[in-house]
């Protein structure tokens, strides 16, 4: 892969260099990639940038309809700002509860020790196949306390 080869593809300017940039800054956080050269950035003063990395290179970046990251990996913060940004429906806002959404039930993975907060489109009761517990969605929020189990499976009743 090469430089104009993104550029073509995307739409944003994109240089290549053999230097690193460092990790991949989001909302302060700094994520870190192991990855060989050619190192690539966005330089397109067309794009609007959504996350830089810690030398001040832009790392990802919007033109039109069109995303560019220069790594294969993007933090879930990112991810759901694109998503949000794009309209699309967010069942969670953490980095750490895992949602699985389908057309009947909605599978749900919370990999903290804490209640797990996620967003539904349609309030009601929601009934946990996995263990048969009942939970009540209000204003969109549904909370799912923690168990030995993590795993949930919503099925709205």
């Amino acid at each position: 892969c090469d430089a104009a080869r993104i550029t073509a593809c995307t739409g944003i300017k994109v240089t290549e260099s053999n230097t690193p940039h460092g990790g991949m800054v989001v909302d302060g956080t700094v994520t870190t990639y192991e990855f060989m050269a050619p190192y690539f950035a966005v330089n397109d003063e067309k794009a609007d940038t959504l996350a830089v990395f810690e030398d001040g290179a832009i790392a990802v970046a919007q033109r039109g309809k069109s995303i560019y990251a220069a790594t294969p990996n993007v933090p879930s913060a990112l991810l759901r700002s694109i998503a949000e940004r794009s309209g699309a429906f967010v069942y969670s806002q953490s980095n750490r509860v895992y949602t699985y959404p389908t057309e009947h039930y909605v599978g749900v993975y919370n990999a903290t020790e804490n209640t797990a907060t996620i967003h539904l489109p349609t309030d009601g009761i929601y009934r946990d196949l996995i263990e048969n517990g009942t939970y009540e969605c209000q204003n969109g929020k549904l909370c799912l306390p923690p168990k030995p189990i993590r795993a949930y499976l919503l099925v709205k009743e």
